[in-house]
């Protein structure tokens, strides 16, 4: 039987009712259920009170004043609303000077904001008070209308196309993640190497959330320490006596296991990028920074050339990268690596070229770049000037506590996205680039100042994200406080853009 749109579309109530089932799972016993009103009707359109029965809510309340509900197990269902929250905690203070028994949940929609575990804290209900979130699918209405039906609290969008910066997917990344993702297989957040994988989350493994935007020369030395004291660790039971033993196989075993098996992961990840780049890696980063500054242009296309057979993609991205930057190529200049690409690749391979010129990959010009240099600078150029993307620095960049995005291309490129973000966030203190990019004619800025240091901060590209965009974004959330929420339609790597480019 074929599977209809509409059949699809009703899945997501069906994932949604999941959501909420598995949370009502978790909690033993009846429970009462005390849902803040606006959520009730979007509550309704995925699951029935029959369904709630049926995984143990006894009985349901509207979050209100004078609410007495009746069972020891007691789950609030509100948004992320900080007044609403704090309602909600006082009632929960309220009820613990009357009853020690009770067990409270506070399950928050869509998500948790970090002042809301601040909050809590500070309420002194830490370890008293357990904070879920539940983020439901679109919510399906007037038959082919999805909403989310919530508000994000959200201080600030900012919105940018692919196109508006080509070599930020172009240029290989020297952050341990964006390495991975060149090298190894991602798919949805699981990393897959030599026949094992592991999920890619800060919150359960903790040495991803340590290295994941290091840059991949400090990477190898954490490992090792972390290494030496699980080894150490281990070496400490044996000498343990029978009840520390006991206390350390119910507390502490499992997760020395797990931590056992994640670092053993991550070694043999560096190892298999180490093995796939090796010493030819820096040969790449130089090609890579010449191009940027347009120079060394006649052995950067003998470069390309020459490792056309070997490494195809990586080949294409530089000349790629080289037409961007300088405003285009020759035909002279494509003629021999097209030829090469071919006698290397098949014949099948002719539309390639052409499809790239289609996606702005390639662009032709007339005149000779090489008779222009080395006083010739490139439109592009001469706006990622203006932009500061080109940073000249006047001592080694500290890689292992990097201050600037650039760390992220081994110091010599600033994402558009990064620069964006920063001269929004800083609109006070760098009006001369904030003055530039109000002359340019598709950037638009909406709002006001304060509004930016109110809420989260939205990041979309329209096109893709890459893992070196977001570590360099990661690095303006770390230096300013604020909080990022990345969206994009995929995360890809260059070879991934160029792979999607070739299968048209």
């Amino acid at each position: 039987m074929d599977i209809t749109l509409d059949d699809r579309l009703d899945t997501l109530q069906q994932i949604s009712q999941r959501k909420l089932v598995d949370i009502l799972e978790n909690v033993s016993g009846k429970k009462d259920l005390i849902i803040e009103p606006k959520l009730m009707k979007t509550l309704e359109c995925f699951i029935g009170v029959t369904a709630l029965r049926r995984y143990g809510v006894d009985k349901i309340f509207k979050l209100e004043e004078g609410l007495k509900a009746s069972n020891t197990q007691r789950i609030f269902l509100v948004s992320g609303d900080l007044i609403a929250c704090k309602r909600v905690l006082n009632q929960i203070h309220a009820e613990f000077s009357q009853n020690r028994g009770l067990s409270h949940h506070l399950l928050v929609v869509p998500r948790i904001p970090a002042a809301l575990e601040l909050l809590v804290e500070e309420e002194g209900l830490h370890e008293l008070v357990k904070l879920r979130s539940l983020s439901w699918e679109f919510i399906r209405s007037d038959g082919n209308v999805l909403s989310l039906e919530t508000r994000i609290q959200c201080g600030c969008m900012i919105l940018m196309d692919r196109a508006h910066d080509l070599p930020s997917a172009l240029l290989t990344p020297v952050t341990y993640l964006g390495l991975m993702g060149e090298i190894l297989e991602i798919k949805a957040g699981t990393a897959y190497s030599k026949g094992s994988q592991t999920k890619l989350n800060p919150k359960t493994d903790q040495v991803y959330g340590e290295v994941r935007d290091r840059h991949f020369s400090h990477v190898f030395p954490y490992l090792r320490d972390k290494a030496k004291l699980l080894k150490s660790e281990q070496e400490a039971t044996q000498t343990m006596q029978l009840a520390e033993m006991k206390r350390y196989v119910a507390t502490r075993l499992s997760k020395v296991t797990e931590a056992k098996r994640q670092l053993g992961f991550h070694i043999a990840a560096c190892e298999t990028i180490v093995g796939e780049l090796g010493a030819a890696f820096e040969a790449l980063q130089s090609v890579e920074k010449s191009i940027l500054e347009c120079r060394r242009r006649k052995e950067c296309l003998e470069y390309i050339e020459t490792n056309i057979d070997k490494h195809p993609l990586r080949s294409l991205r530089l000349l790629a990268l080289l037409s961007v930057v300088s405003d285009g190529v020759t035909q002279s200049e494509v003629k021999p690596i097209q030829t090469a690409y071919l006698h290397a690749h098949g014949y099948q391979n002719i539309p390639m070229f052409w499809k790239m010129e289609q996606a702005g990959l390639i662009a032709y010009r007339t005149d000779n770049v090489l008779q222009k240099l080395p006083k010739w600078s490139s439109e592009w150029a001469t706006a990622a000037q203006r932009l500061k993307q080109l940073p000249n620095h006047t001592k080694p960049l500290d890689l292992k506590s990097p201050t600037c995005s650039s760390y992220v291309f081994g110091g010599s490129y600033i994402p558009t996205i990064a620069q964006l973000t920063r001269f929004i966030l800083n609109q006070e203190t760098d009006t001369k680039s904030l003055n530039y990019l109000h002359s340019l004619p598709d950037f638009t800025l909406t709002g006001q100042q304060e509004a930016v240091q109110t809420g989260p901060v939205i990041i979309c590209i329209v096109g893709g994200i890459t893992y070196g965009e977001i570590a360099a974004c990661r690095l303006i959330e770390q230096s300013t406080g604020s909080r990022f929420v990345f969206a994009s339609d995929t995360i890809f790597t260059g070879n991934q853009l160029l792979e999607s480019i070739k299968n048209i």
